[in-house]
């Protein structure tokens, strides 16, 4: 019985000391993996994104959105530039037409001023003509009575007497039609005067102001079209601002791996700050027994993302920061492990 005792005894005691080791054995290694994930730069925490999460269909809402914006800028910009294009057109075709008018205007009112001195030559020898036929008129009646004289007396013919008379008539005429060519003359010779003073710059002639109404009226438009044209092109050159960097931004977000998992699920691999060093486009993935020994390589590195994303600790369980990078594994396998390492073996065994 005493002997049984201490069989049993000694059982109790070589369990008690393994147990013992053990525990030494799992604090020493739990240190060891403390000192090893606080001093190792190349572990990564491999993570699979799903086309059902959360997070994935959200960022899809996002991306939708922001195509949507980027789809009525581009149109935004292809109507500011036809219009830029269309006012930039009608502002030339404005200038070019002002300046004929113009040529137009100085011309017209040099030939209005020739004509104007023309008719005042005309109108003087028109004048001179009324005079002396006035004159002739003036002799023909005081030889009025002659002519009845002789008639009377026989001297001439009643047909004589009548051609003298007729004469006369004609001439008296003659002078009253000179005399209303003469004003029809004086009043041309007015407006051609002053038709040509309002085109050369004053304002006696309404006619012709209209013409420097319509020179007005194409300053105006031209000014405005101007105007608008810098407007236009501050506009076109916002869009295409905003244009670059909404392309950017769709660029950054169509490259996120929440936007490769739409379709099928995505391996990524978490990584810190510190850690990112190692990762580079093609560097291999380590997968390992324990977390650090007996490691052999897994896949390699397909892309590496821009934004900031957030995991916690596989040892200290705290929330740290860091980037994802994409994963391409060899076995799927391996994608279920905790931890895997980037770019080299964490022992070098």
């Amino acid at each position: 019985m005493k002997r049984l005792h201490g069989i049993y005894l000694s059982m109790y005691r070589i369990i008690g000391f393994i147990f013992l080791i053990g525990l030494v054995g799992s604090i020493i290694w739990y240190g060891i993996s403390l000192l090893f994930f606080t001093l190792n730069k190349s572990w990564a925490i491999p993570l699979v994104i799903s086309p059902t999460q959360d997070k994935v269909l959200n960022h899809q809402a996002q991306v939708a959105g922001f195509e949507q914006n980027y789809a009525k800028q581009k149109v935004d910009l292809l109507n500011a530039q036809t219009s830029f294009d269309a006012k930039k057109k009608l502002l030339e075709s404005s200038i070019a037409l002002r300046s004929r008018l113009a040529n137009t205007i100085k011309s017209e009112a040099s030939r209005y001023a020739v004509e104007s001195k023309n008719l005042s030559s005309s109108l003087n020898e028109r004048r001179g003509s009324i005079k002396t036929n006035q004159q002739t008129i003036s002799t023909l009646n005081s030889l009025s009575s002659d002519v009845q004289k002789e008639l009377q007396a026989g001297l001439i013919t009643k047909e004589q007497a009548l051609g003298r008379q007729i004469q006369l008539q004609g001439l008296s005429t003659s002078i009253i039609d000179q005399k209303n060519q003469a004003i029809d003359l004086e009043h041309k010779r007015k407006e051609l005067s002053s038709a040509s003073n309002t085109l050369s710059g004053g304002n006696t002639n309404l006619t012709a102001f209209k013409s420097d109404l319509e020179i007005a009226n194409l300053d105006i438009l031209i000014a405005q079209l101007q105007t608008d044209l810098i407007t236009i092109d501050a506009t076109i050159h916002s869009l295409n601002s905003t244009i670059a960097e909404s392309n950017r931004v769709l660029t950054t977000l169509k490259n996120s791996p929440f936007y490769l998992a739409l379709r099928n699920p995505t391996n990524v691999a978490f990584l810190t700050y510190d850690n990112l060093k190692n990762a580079k486009k093609d560097a291999p993935i380590y997968s390992c027994y324990l977390h650090m020994i007996f490691c052999h390589k897994a896949g390699k590195v397909n892309a590496i993302y821009e934004a900031e994303e957030y995991a916690r600790h596989p040892m200290f369980k705290t929330d740290i920061k860091g980037r994802f990078i994409g994963i391409t594994f060899n076995d799927l396998e391996d994608s279920q492990d905790s931890v895997i390492f980037v770019g080299r073996k964490p022992l070098f065994f």
